[in-house]
């Protein structure tokens, strides 16, 4: 579905990225993990060609995406769900979701707002509460719900457990997982927390100063204790 080949990346002159190759299939959960710093919002942006030079090949669904802008990228079923939320304040919670329907494709069929938000526990009842007016979880999952909407074949999330409670940790666990399962949605996430990423994913990369230094199953992460020693202690 999306594979990753040899990737650099710069934001000017400064070399961010390097040599980056990973892939996500079909309906598959994959997480990245990495300290702060390490290169996760960068390679999230790289796929989507989001104010970063870009050098290697980007495939989606077998074909060469390099050249296609974000808005082209996510009309053709990527969807983006930046670390900083980008939660309209003035607009109600359904307002919020349904606004999703400026970055996709006319001919999609987008899924009602009010049936998105009936779909995820955090969300149910707050539809006409204003989006400014919602806790940090809340904000969080109504970033995803957004995402959602527009039915995407694979959705990117950034670090969305930062500065949560564990309770609510759990909560959107649950809520990410009951919706990528329903949608057959394919999930790259980025993250540091490894309780998270492992029970919403079954594949993982380690990245550390924009280098992967680990690929391969969560059986497989358990059995190095060095990675996570190494690359993932604070």
């Amino acid at each position: 579905m999306l594979e990753l080949s040899n990737i650099d990346t710069f934001y000017g002159e400064s070399h961010i990225l390097h040599q980056v190759s990973l892939a996500v299939h079909d309906k598959q959960r994959v997480a990245v993990l990495g300290r702060n710093g390490a290169g996760k919002s960068t390679l999230l942006k790289s796929i989507m060609n989001a104010g970063t030079t870009v050098k290697g090949s980007v495939k989606w669904r077998g074909r060469d995406v390099s050249k296609l802008k974000a808005y082209q990228r996510a009309r053709d079923g990527i969807a983006l769900v930046p670390e900083d939320r980008r939660i309209y304040n003035h607009m109600t919670v359904q307002e919020n979701v349904a606004i999703a329907r400026q970055g996709v494709s006319r001919s999609v069929a987008m899924t009602e707002a009010r049936a998105i938000l009936g779909s995820i526990e955090m969300l149910s009842t707050l539809g006409e509460r204003m989006g400014g007016a919602l806790s940090g979880g809340q904000q969080q999952m109504l970033a995803v719900a957004r995402g959602l909407a527009a039915k995407p074949e694979l959705i990117l999330l950034d670090e969305p457990t930062e500065g949560l409670a564990p309770v609510i940790v759990e909560n959107m666990a649950a809520d990410i997982i009951s919706r990528c399962d329903a949608n057959q949605i394919a999930l790259l996430l980025c993250e540091q927390n490894i309780w998270f990423a492992r029970k919403c994913t079954s594949h993982v990369y380690v990245i550390d100063s924009g280098r992967i230094v680990f690929d391969g199953s969560w059986e497989q992460f358990a059995e190095k204790p060095e990675i996570a020693e190494r690359y993932l202690a604070v």
